[in-house]
């Protein structure tokens, strides 16, 4: 397991609710441990939110430095909702949102797992359904 919320709390101080524990270790995983970005940005970050906000200037693809990928298979696996906004010329904002998997709940408080994504857009987009 990579350094995630634990390193935050112990290395930087940082005190993180629940939700905020489960971000930070999704980002520790996605970088290979959280302390591989900028200590300032973690510090400024605040982990006890509802929802977590961070902004990044780490570079996001879909394979070779597959941090995207990583972010958006991560996400559906723990049901979170990732929204990704262009903070200025330098920096990306993410914005974490909790969710469920129980696909009963209305859309603002669902989220499908990966799978499930995959099929209805693969649906969608590509046959017009």
């Amino acid at each position: 397991m990579y350094a995630g919320a634990d390193w935050l709390e112990n290395s930087l101080g940082k005190t993180c609710s629940p939700f905020g524990r489960k971000v930070a270790n999704i980002l520790g995983a996605v970088w290979l441990g959280l302390y591989h970005i900028n200590h300032g940005i973690l510090e400024r970050t605040e982990w006890n939110q509802e929802y977590i906000e961070i902004n990044i200037s780490e570079n996001l693809s879909t394979y070779d430095g597959d941090y995207l990928t990583a972010l958006v298979v991560l996400c559906h696996d723990a049901a979170i909702r990732l929204e990704i906004n262009a903070c200025n010329m330098r920096y990306v904002k993410l914005r974490f949102h909790p969710r469920t998997h129980d696909m009963t709940h209305y859309m603002s408080r669902r989220h499908p797992t990966l799978e499930q994504a995959a099929a209805q857009i693969r649906q969608t987009r590509l046959t017009g359904d």
